[in-house]
C-alpha cells in the first residue's frame, strides 16, 4: 500500500474520530482555529518571504502592534491574509454554495488588500514597474526562472480564464461524484491551480487559502505548511508539474493528517502548541511503522499453534532425514528437557522417546496445560555398531527459547540456518524446516565420516 493510501487511512479514522465529538462547543471552536489562523497566516506568508517573526505576527494581528522596522508592505500582506481567512470562514459558514470563479476574484481582492507597484524585466530586458492588478486574471505572462535557469511556463494570459473555468467546474464535478477522496481533490486543486497562476502575484497564497476552504467545506481543519517545510513543500510541487502526481498529494495528505491530530487533542482538552522537530520526527517514524503487525504476547494457545504449525513438522523432518543413519547405531533416542509453569512456579520436562519407534516426537511436550518457557531437544545417535571401526557415540541439542514477543531456535551445527529468531505469528517456512533438518542429518554424517575415513 503507497503512503498516499495509508495516510488517506489515517484521515477517515481521525475524522471519524472528530465527527464523532461534533457539535463542539463554540467558544472552543472559536479558540482552536484562532490557533490555526495564527499559524496558518504567519506561515503562508513567510512561505512567500514576509520578514515577521512568528510573535510579530501574532502581536500584530491580535494587538495590532507593528513590528520596528520592518516594511509596511509586510504588515499589509498579514492583514490581508487575515482578511481573507475571514472571508473563507463566512463563505463556508454562510452558505453551501460549490466555489466559483467570481469567489475566487474576490478573495484575491480581499487578500492583497490595495494595488502596489513590483519590479519587472520588460521583454527587452529592461527594469520597469508593473502595478498589480486586485480581483484580475494576469493579463500579461508571469513565467519565472528556476534555480537551475531554466524558465517554468505558467498558463498564457489567453489561456487563464478557459483553464480557470475548467478547474472550477472539474472540483464541483469531483465533489459531486464523489470518486475521489476530498483530500485528494483539494491537494490536486491547489496543484493545478499554481501550474496556472492565474494572477499577477499572491498565487502561492491563494492556492493555500483555496485548498483550505475546500477542505474545511467538507468537515475537516486547514492545512498549515510551515516555514521549514518550504523547500519539501516545493520540491512536492516541481514533482507533481513533472508528472509525479502522488509525491506532492501524500505531501498534503500529511500535513491534513497532522491538523487533524492537532485538532482532536485540542478538542479533548489538551493544550496545543507549534509541533516541535522531536515531535515531526517521532510522528514519521509511528506513520513509517503503522503498517506493520505488532507481535503477539505468549500464551499456552499461541505456543500450540506454533508447535502446531512448524515446530511439529520441523520435528517430522528431522527424523525422515534421521532414519536412514538410525540403523547404523545401536540405539537411536530424542531427549527433551526443558521449563515449564508461571512466574511463581517452575517445573521441569523431562521426556525421552526412540527415534525409530515414535510416531510424532515430542508432541507431549506442549500437550500440559502451561506455557514452555525453553526445550532442550537432544538427538542421540549411540554406540556406533559397524564392527571395522571403534564404536563411539555422536548428539546434537536444538535449543528452543520462548520469550514474551519471540522464539528463537539454535544450536552448535555447522553451515546452519540457526540461530532463527521468529515473532509468534511468523511460522518458518517450508524451506526453513527442511534447511534446518538437512543440517542436522548433515552433523551426524560429518561425525560418521570422521570416524571411519581416519
Amino acid at each position: 500500500m503507497s503512503n498516499f493510501l495509508i495516510l488517506l487511512a489515517r484521515i477517515d479514522q481521525a475524522k471519524a474520530e472528530l465527527d464523532a465529538m461534533r457539535p463542539l462547543d463554540r467558544e472552543l471552536e472559536n479558540r482552536i482555529l484562532q490557533k490555526f489562523r495564527l499559524w496558518w497566516t504567519y506561515h503562508s506568508n513567510a512561505i512567500e518571504g514576509n520578514k515577521l517573526t512568528q510573535g510579530e505576527t501574532e502581536m500584530f494581528l491580535m494587538e495590532g502592534l507593528t513590528a520596528k522596522g520592518k516594511p509596511l508592505k509586510d504588515h499589509l500582506d498579514l492583514r490581508g491574509h487575515s482578511n481573507a481567512v475571514n472571508y473563507l470562514l463566512a463563505f463556508i459558514r454562510g452558505n453551501e454554495k460549490p466555489l466559483t470563479e467570481a469567489e475566487i476574484r474576490k478573495l484575491h481582492e480581499v487578500l492583497l488588500v490595495e494595488a502596489y507597484q513590483v519590479p519587472v524585466i520588460t521583454p527587452d530586458g529592461l527594469p520597469a514597474e508593473k502595478t498589480i492588478a486586485l480581483g484580475q486574471y494576469k493579463t500579461q505572462p508571469n513565467h519565472v526562472r528556476t534555480p537551475t535557469g531554466e524558465t517554468h511556463y505558467y498558463a498564457s494570459p489567453a489561456d487563464t480564464p478557459i483553464k480557470m473555468q475548467e478547474l472550477v467546474d472539474w472540483q464541483r464535478a469531483e465533489f459531486g461524484n464523489k470518486k475521489l477522496h476530498p483530500v485528494e481533490i483539494a491537494a490536486r486543486f491547489h496543484h493545478e491551480f499554481t501550474a496556472i497562476h492565474p494572477f499577477d502575484d499572491g498565487n502561492g497564497r491563494m492556492a493555500r487559502l483555496l485548498m483550505n476552504l475546500l477542505l474545511m467545506q467538507h468537515g475537516y481543519p486547514p492545512v498549515v505548511i510551515r516555514l521549514q517545510e518550504r523547500d519539501d513543500y516545493l520540491m512536492a510541487l516541481r514533482q507533481a508539474d513533472l508528472g509525479n502526481k502522488e509525491a506532492f498529494l501524500t505531501f498534503i495528505a500529511g500535513k491534513v493528517a497532522d491538523s487533524l491530530d492537532l485538532f482532536l487533542r485540542a478538542a479533548s482538552g489538551e493544550e496545543i502548541h507549534e509541533p516541535t522537530d522531536l515531535e515531526k520526527e517521532i510522528a514519521l517514524l509511528k506513520l513509517g511503522l503503522q503498517h506493520i503487525e505488532e507481535p503477539q504476547v505468549l500464551t499456552q494457545e499461541l505456543q500450540k499453534q506454533l508447535f502446531e504449525a512448524s515446530l511439529d513438522p520441523l520435528f517430522l523432518e528431522i527424523k525422515r532425514h534421521l532414519l536412514p543413519l538410525c540403523d547404523l547405531f545401536e540405539e537411536s533416542l530424542v531427549f527433551i528437557t526443558g521449563d515449564h509453569g508461571n512466574a511463581h512456579v517452575v517445573k521441569g520436562i523431562n521426556k525421552k522417546f526412540e527415534i525409530l519407534t515414535a510416531k510424532s516426537f515430542p508432541k507431549p511436550a506442549w500437550e500440559i496445560d502451561k506455557v514452555i518457557f525453553n526445550l532442550k531437544v537432544v538427538f542421540e545417535l549411540n554406540t556406533f555398531k559397524k564392527g571395522k571401526f571403534d564404536t563411539f557415540d555422536s548428539s546434537l541439542t536444538l535449543n528452543f527459547d520462548f520469550a514474551s514477543l519471540k522464539y528463537s531456535i539454535d544450536s552448535k551445527a555447522q553451515k546452519s540456518p540457526l540461530p532463527i529468531q521468529r515473532f509468534y505469528q511468523e511460522q518458518l517456512t517450508k524451506d526453513e524446516i527442511t534447511a534446518i533438518a538437512q543440517q542436522v542429518a548433515r552433523f551426524f554424517l560429518d561425525a560418521i565420516r570422521e570416524k571411519t575415513t581416519s
